[in-house]
C-alpha cells in the first residue's frame, strides 16, 4: 500500500517551505547516495556502482533533534507545519500501528544529473528501516519543489527477501506532494536531468516501543 497527497500543505506554506529550505541557511553534510545498501541484498553488489553525491541535512535522528541549538526554532517550525497539517493521522492510516512517533527527518538535495551514471537513471535500492518487521514503519517524502527525477517503488519488500526488483511505481516530483509507503518496501530516487535540483524532506515513523 501507498498513499500520495498533492498540495499535501496550503500553497502558501509551500511557497514558505521552499523558500526556506532552498536559502541552504543552516547545515549540511554531503555524501553519496545509498552506498551502505548495496551490501542489503546479494544481487545489488552486483549492480554497477551508480552513487552521485547528495547534500543532507539531518534533523530527526534515533527520535532525538541532533540539529546545532542555533538551528532548533528553524527546523522546529519546519516540523510543526507538517504537525498541523495531520502527517500522524496519514502514517496511522497505513500502518498496522496506531501508536507511532517520529524516527527520522531529514533534508535531501540532489543535483542535476544531465547523463546516465554507467547506463543507469535510478540509484540504489534500498529500505528504510533494516529492523522493520511486518509493515508497522511508514516512510515519507515531501517533495519541496517541481523537479523530474521521480521516486521509483519496487514490488518487493524486505521479508520476500527478493533475487530481483521489479518496479512497481514512479513517482514524479511535484512541489506540495506528499507521498507515504511502508519502510521495508524497497525504493529508491533519481537525480534530475532536466531540473537544476530536486529537493525533498524525507521522514520514517515507527511505533513508540522501538
Amino acid at each position: 500500500m501507498y498513499k500520495i497527497i498533492d498540495n499535501f500543505l496550503p500553497k502558501e506554506t509551500q511557497d514558505e517551505l521552499e523558500k526556506a529550505l532552498t536559502s541552504y541557511k543552516y547545515s549540511m553534510s554531503v555524501g553519496t547516495v545509498y552506498e551502505e545498501y548495496r551490501n542489503s541484498l546479494p544481487f545489488l553488489k552486483t549492480l554497477p556502482k551508480s552513487e552521485v553525491i547528495q547534500f543532507e541535512s539531518k534533523i530527526v535522528d534515533a527520535g532525538s533533534c541532533i540539529f546545532p541549538d542555533e538551528e532548533e526554532i528553524y527546523f522546529r517550525q519546519i516540523w510543526n507545519v507538517f504537525v498541523k497539517e495531520n502527517i500522524r493521522d496519514v502514517v496511522c492510516n497505513l500502518s498496522t500501528s496506531d501508536d507511532l512517533r517520529l524516527i527520522r527527518m531529514k533534508s535531501n538535495v540532489l543535483l542535476q544529473q544531465k547523463k546516465r551514471l554507467f547506463g543507469h537513471i535510478h540509484h540504489t535500492p534500498h529500505i528504510d528501516c533494516e529492523k522493520s518487521e511486518g509493515f508497522t514503519d511508514i516512510s515519507c517524502i515531501y517533495y519541496v519543489n517541481d523537479s523530474d527525477g521521480p521516486t521509483v517503488l519496487y514490488n518487493e519488500y524486505s521479508v520476500d527477501n527478493p533475487k530481483k526488483l521489479t518496479v512497481f511505481k514512479k513517482i514524479p516530483p511535484k512541489k506540495g506532494r506528499l507521498l507515504a509507503f511502508h519502510s521495508n518496501r524497497y525504493h529508491t530516487s533519481s537525480s534530475p536531468r532536466r531540473s537544476q535540483y530536486r529537493n525533498i524532506i524525507n521522514m520514517v515513523f515507527m511505533p513508540k516501543q522501538y
